[in-house]
């Protein structure tokens, strides 16, 4: 690589996270690779049809810091706690933070939307009385996105104290999955110099209350009656993005290089009841190791982190990528993990996360390989994947 290319790279100069077993990166991801879990019960009862009495649902909560907050209000605490480990790791100050941006993630109306149209329309048969129904949905969601554009990073920045300058301060709303557009966006301003450095990230919460009743009613969630259903989670995590050169001029800690991502669109969704074949993801796990230059076999990725969450439609869906992916050359030791295995469904939290596991594992020496395929599925039809690398150069 030469010295202009080298310069081009993005790299990972800081981590952020808060899950249901760790209020930081470090603690999150050293319990997650102890395998431990912390489940609790949550507000919504359901009844327990063998047993003829009401049982609670329980969920990867992450308690003290989100009770009593719902919607929005919710997500900032988690986006806070989140942001200000990650100034922590990455030991920027105030007055580096005037030439950042940043990019979060936020779930769109897709779980609502589901459960409007087979709970509650489904029966109705005046159609001019189900347009109102849509259109008030609509309204409703369109309002909510837009408070959440308008305060969210204002409220982080606020309650971090923290100001970023940078006028480039976006939220992106979609599926799981969409966290590559974020990526694209946040590297395609690196490399114009838009800005020096850019926080990336995702916040979701699957447990609270209109969510979770949606969930329950989609019979999407584990419980007695249900045992292929997932545990709803909780949690917002955040990486730092910078041109290799700029971190270098600023003497950070180089953790990983971001080496390639890509994003397709399925020609199916959870509730479209098509055939699910994998291919859209197979496509975008083989450019991306593609354009990583790894070659075939790819035999230096042997770990793979994704979010299989225990739902048959995510498992069907990476078991035929999986069959489709037979010509790849992945390492007969090759390894999958999933966020969802320590930190419940975290939704479009899950990208962020999976990336700072993956830097954690790089930093302790348990990564197995120089890189890592990072694979993501959605609800909607976005699929995603990239591929991180350990960084080779010198730092300090």
């Amino acid at each position: 690589m030469n010295h202009k290319n080298a310069n081009m790279q993005i790299v990972i100069t800081g981590l952020g996270m808060v899950t249901s077993i760790g209020l930081d990166v470090k603690t999150s991801c050293a319990s997650a690779r102890a395998g431990l879990e912390r489940k609790s019960e949550l507000e919504l009862e359901i009844v327990d049809e063998q047993a003829l009495e009401m049982e609670s649902l329980t969920g990867n909560k992450i308690s003290l810091i989100t009770d009593g907050f719902d919607g929005v209000g919710r997500l900032v605490q988690l986006g806070v706690v989140a942001i200000e480990d990650l100034l922590k790791y990455s030991d920027l100050e105030q007055n580096e933070l005037s030439n950042t941006g940043m990019a979060i993630l936020l779930r769109d109306n897709y779980y609502q939307n589901a459960y409007l149209q087979r709970d509650i329309v489904e029966d109705i048969d005046d159609d001019h009385f189900r347009k109102e129904i849509y259109t008030d949905f609509e309204r409703e969601y369109k309002e909510q996105f837009r408070v959440a554009e308008r305060s969210l990073i204002k409220n982080i920045e606020s309650y971090s104290n923290i100001f970023l300058k940078s006028k480039l301060k976006k939220c992106f709303f979609g599926g799981t999955a969409d966290f590559m557009s974020v990526i694209d966006f946040a590297c395609t301003k690196l490399r114009h110099n838009e800005v020096q450095r850019f926080i990336i990230g995702g916040i979701d919460s699957l447990i609270e209350g209109h969510t979770l009743e949606a969930l329950n009613s989609l019979g999407l969630l584990h419980t007695v009656e249900n045992e292929y259903g997932f545990i709803p989670g909780e949690a917002a995590a955040f990486v730092m993005l910078e041109r290799h050169d700029a971190a270098v001029k600023r003497d950070a800690l180089i953790e990983g290089v971001l080496v390639a991502q890509e994003k397709e669109m399925e020609l199916y969704h959870r509730f479209s009841r098509k055939t699910v074949t994998g291919e859209a993801l197979s496509q975008t796990i083989e450019r991306c190791l593609r354009h990583s230059n790894i070659g075939r076999p790819a035999s230096s990725v042997a770990l793979g982190i994704g979010n299989i969450n225990g739902d048959p439609f995510y498992a069907k869906e990476y078991g035929n990528t999986l069959v489709r992916m037979k010509g790849v050359g992945l390492p007969v030791d090759f390894v999958t993990w999933s966020t969802a295995s320590s930190f419940g469904e975290i939704g479009v939290a899950a990208g962020p996360s999976a990336i700072c596991v993956g830097i954690r594992a790089f930093a302790g020496g348990y990564a197995r390989g120089e890189n890592i395929l990072i694979w993501l599925l959605s609800e909607n039809a976005s699929r995603g994947a990239c591929v991180i690398s350990k960084f080779k150069g010198a730092n300090g």
